[in-house]
């Protein structure tokens, strides 16, 4: 029975003489490693699916370890990314946190959306700022979704809300102090 999964190829390893092991993310499916028999061939019509970056439709049938992966319709190959080196950091530092975690289940979609959208906003962006800027927020959503994110909301010390003046971030607790709750240092300075 044939399963249809619509996800981003994450990684790509070689395996065997013409085979490739994929890395999938998808909405519906988290991350999924498939074979793709016969992939390194030079006429095989996976070769160019498998690469990452690759979104779309991929079409997995049973195997008797990893699923096959036996077609695919891409949507978006995302392929500006290769063009330019500060596009392709970003991309491949993205598709590196979705290969390498585990999300639970309930995070499978948002987590996809905010990878697809980032992705698709660093390919069309021609400057090093706003790629700064995606970076950042993608990050900090994702330390959000994970439940990492730190508190910047209250003070770590008294608990209180942190509205405006000095505050300043505990790197080893992090969380935010108030500027007369934070720990001094040995230079006399928070």
């Amino acid at each position: 029975m044939t399963e249809i999964r619509y996800a981003i190829v994450c990684a790509s390893a070689e395996s065997g003489e013409s085979d490739r092991i994929v890395t999938l993310f998808g909405p519906d499916c988290g991350k999924v490693r498939v074979v793709v028999k016969g992939a390194r061939k030079p006429k095989s019509r996976l070769a160019g699916s498998t690469r990452p970056f690759c979104e779309g439709r991929f079409y997995l049938e049973r195997g008797r370890g990893l699923q096959i992966l036996t077609g695919a319709e891409i949507a978006r190959s995302h392929k500006k990314i290769l063009a330019a080196p500060p596009q392709l950091a970003l991309g491949s530092l993205l598709l590196e946190i979705l290969g390498r975690s585990h999300w639970p289940e309930d995070l499978w979609t948002p987590v996809f959306r905010l990878s697809v959208n980032a992705l698709a906003l660093a390919s069309e962006s021609r400057e090093n700022a706003p790629l700064r800027k995606i970076a950042c927020v993608v990050w900090a959503k994702l330390l959000k979704l994970s439940g990492e994110y730190p508190d910047a909301a209250t003070c770590a010390k008294c608990g209180e809300p942190v509205y405006k003046g000095a505050a300043y971030f505990d790197r080893d607790l992090e969380r935010v102090h108030h500027d007369v709750c934070a720990p001094v240092t040995a230079s006399g300075k928070p």
